[in-house]
């Protein structure tokens, strides 16, 4: 092979160059597919609830053997401040100040753009590419700046991001937001620090688009007092959600302590002094005789507690990934689960605000009770003054014969005058007091959940006439009832009046017609009898002859007293009996009426999706649960 030309090589050579975020991998590893399958059953079933940016960065840890842990340090009201505080992080004290140190500094913070920092890799970049790169000098590769509108990134050889594997994103924390508009939110105030929104600037237009950056852990930094004061109304009823290894850390710039920090328990909260901790530093750097006023200062600074709680997250462990990406899944899932119960607790208080009143409820139920018993006692009482009164008696055997046209008449006023007719007044009232508390609730429909709109129900305004069907609509016949069409009341009493006047009255009338004349024809044919026996056979005398016709009169008239008589109290109790059932039926209606009308229809959708999510969160849990 012919050895390449100093040309040749002036195009393609080794040169620092970053590597994507997180590494994807195809194939999952066996100890960790449970969980991955299980978060992606979460993904599928929980979309409307789970944090996607922030599943999809857990799914992308599970992927990787090694996963790149994001870090976002977010500095209130004071970059300046964060940047010293990341050199110090990432410094090497045993190596001289270096040139990516000057350029943390130095690069630009007033276009808002973020600043990602990242560990340093050798890869093969084209000479185009690397001309485009500022930092870059040939022979002494220290640091690698690479521009985009979204933000700047600070790929560096620091011997901490390469252990640890760790990226940090530096941006700013805006805290000039109120309490109660965070709380109010739909989002967890947990996900506005871990998942940090980047502007980038829309081609040709003074507008930006938040993009959404999620990490693993997050870092704030505040100035004194007020950056303390500023950090605590922000995170005001945050420590909700949050695992027990802290997702946030903050850290405070007080002054400098008399001694050490003793470390005990892990606080989400830590005092640090950066400049004593960068006056420690320089000493060492300058001599290293000075290491044991590097380490006094050093531990006076509080950086040990941000050094131990960045690498404890990161640490490889004995389970089948970092801790930071357990934490992560299981403050997602947290998330996930909480969002759910927020959800469904919201739906039910719209539920329980838009429905009547409970107090109306039990007083509508009160006053369908005293209806009931009403009814009952004017069902009673009415028709026994009825059927003891003059209109009545007028139908009683003996009197048939001349009242005989008098029945249906007498029948169909006794059943309009008397057979609950103040009931059926009342329950238009009643009706009427429903009606009015659903509209209290600006819900006009008493018609229950499941049932057809058609259906006439109590406070339904009739349709207007159709004309084509009136005109298409067939003759009904004589005998068939015709029942009313929507009413805004219960037509239970009217329908069951119709019911009786078509289908008893005129059986009634027959009858007495039928009886009357019976007994007539009876009456008739014996007396004929009687008087051929008398004038055909000499030997029959009058009496003789007279006792055969009044057999006939007195055997045809028994047959009508109780027949007829029958017919009267089986009539009787046939309108008292389906006055009952009318009652019963009204009452049963109207209490249906209380119970759901003005009531939105249940979230059987919504409870079955919420609890395909639960179910699914669970089982997540459960697998990671078993990864530990």
């Amino acid at each position: 092979m012919a050895p390449h030309s100093s040309q040749d090589f002036s195009e393609f050579f080794m040169v620092a160059a970053p590597t994507p975020n997180i590494s994807a991998f195809t194939n999952i590893r066996a100890e960790v597919r449970l969980l991955y399958e299980a978060l992606n059953d979460v993904k599928a079933r929980a979309a409307n609830y789970v944090n996607l940016s922030r599943l999809q960065l857990a799914l992308l840890g599970l992927e990787a053997e090694d996963p790149v842990v994001r870090v976002a340090v977010l500095g209130i009201n004071n970059e300046l401040g964060v940047r010293q505080l990341v050199r110090l992080l990432l410094a090497d004290p045993l190596a001289a100040a270096e040139r990516w140190e000057k350029q943390l500094q130095t690069l630009s913070q007033d276009d808002g753009r973020g600043l990602l920092i990242r560990y340093l890799h050798c890869t093969y970049y084209s000479l185009h590419e690397v001309r485009l790169m500022s930092g870059f000098r040939y022979g002494d590769i220290t640091s690698v700046v690479s521009e985009s509108p979204l933000l700047q990134t600070l790929s560096i050889p620091s011997r901490f991001l390469q252990s640890h594997n760790i990226e940090l994103l530096i941006t700013r924390l805006n805290t000039n937001i109120t309490t109660p508009s965070i709380r109010s939110s739909n989002t967890n105030p947990v996900e506005a620090l871990l998942v940090p929104a980047l502007e980038a600037p829309e081609s040709g237009l003074r507008r930006f688009s938040v993009i959404s950056y999620p990490v693993h852990m997050c870092l704030i930094y505040g100035d004194g007092i007020e950056g303390g004061v500023a950090c605590a109304r922000y995170m005001a009823g945050m420590t909700k959600g949050l695992s027990d290894r802290c997702l946030v850390k903050v850290a405070l710039e007080l002054p400098v302590p008399e001694t050490a920090p003793v470390h005990g328990t892990p606080s989400q909260f830590s005092a640090v002094n950066v400049e004593l901790a960068n006056n420690a530093l320089n000493q060492f750097r300058e001599s290293l005789d000075n290491a044991v006023a590097y380490e006094h200062g050093w531990l006076r600074s509080g950086m040990t507690a941000l050094t131990g709680w960045l690498a404890e997250g990161t640490q490889a462990s004995a389970s089948a990934t970092k801790p930071a990406v357990q934490d992560l899944i299981s403050s997602v899932l947290d998330d996930t689960t909480n969002q759910i119960d927020s959800v469904g607790d919201r739906r039910a208080e719209e539920i329980a605000k838009s429905s009547v009143l409970d107090e109306t409820r039990q007083s509508l139920r009160s006053s369908l009770k005293i209806w009931a018993e009403h009814a009952h006692t004017e069902l009673r009482d009415q028709l026994d003054i009825a059927f003891h009164g003059k209109r009545w008696s007028k139908l009683r055997w003996w009197k048939l014969f001349w009242r005989v046209d008098d029945v249906g008449m007498i029948a169909s006023e006794l059943l309009e005058r008397r057979w609950l007719v103040q009931a059926e007044k009342e329950i238009i009232w009643l009706a009427g007091r429903i009606e009015e508390a659903i509209n209290r609730t600006k819900s006009h429909s008493l018609i229950p959940a499941g049932e057809s709109t058609s259906k006439p129900m109590i406070g339904s305004s009739p349709p207007p006439p159709n004309l084509g069907d009136l005109a298409t609509s067939s003759t009904p016949d004589d005998d068939q009832v015709q029942l009313p069409g929507n009413s805004p009341w219960p037509m239970h009493i009217a329908i069951a009046r119709m019911r009786l006047s078509a289908a008893t009255v005129p059986p009634l009338e027959a009858l007495a017609m039928t009886l009357v004349l019976e007994t007539l024809s009876t009456t008739t044919l014996t007396s004929t009898i009687s008087s051929l026996l008398y004038f055909s056979i000499s030997t029959t005398s009058i009496y003789e002859a007279g006792a055969i016709a009044a057999f006939g009169l007195v055997w045809s008239v028994r047959r009508l007293q109780r027949r007829w008589e029958a017919a009267r109290i089986a009539w009787e109790g046939e309108i008292r009996e389906e006055g009952r059932r009318a009652l019963k039926e009204t009452e049963n209606v109207v209490g249906g009426v209380i119970r759901d009308a003005g009531r939105p229809s249940t979230d059987v959708e919504g409870a079955d999706d919420r609890r395909v999510a639960k179910e699914a969160v669970e089982r997540a849990k459960q697998a990671l649960l078993n990864l530990r």
